[in-house]
């Protein structure tokens, strides 16, 4: 059986100045966020030997956190 690849995953965060409706998939801080995703990462690498490539994008303007970015390209 092949690997399973996981695609577009994640946690939603809003910046602190955000006005409009909540999301409707809910959100966490940024801090959270890297957190969360560095924990996957890690959860990923111990538990699932059948895992492929797990790739989270990050559809807004700024940088992506160096943490992230270095985790994710070992």
């Amino acid at each position: 059986m092949p690997p399973i690849w996981a695609t577009q995953w994640g946690w939603n965060t809003l910046p602190e100045t955000w006005r409009g409706l909540p999301s409707i998939w809910g959100s966490v801080t940024p801090q959270q966020q890297i957190e969360y995703t560095l924990g996957a990462l890690d959860r990923i690498q111990a538990e699932w030997p059948w895992m492929g490539p797990a790739i989270s994008a990050s559809l807004e303007s700024g940088p992506t956190p160096p943490i992230i970015r270095s985790r994710a390209l070992r």
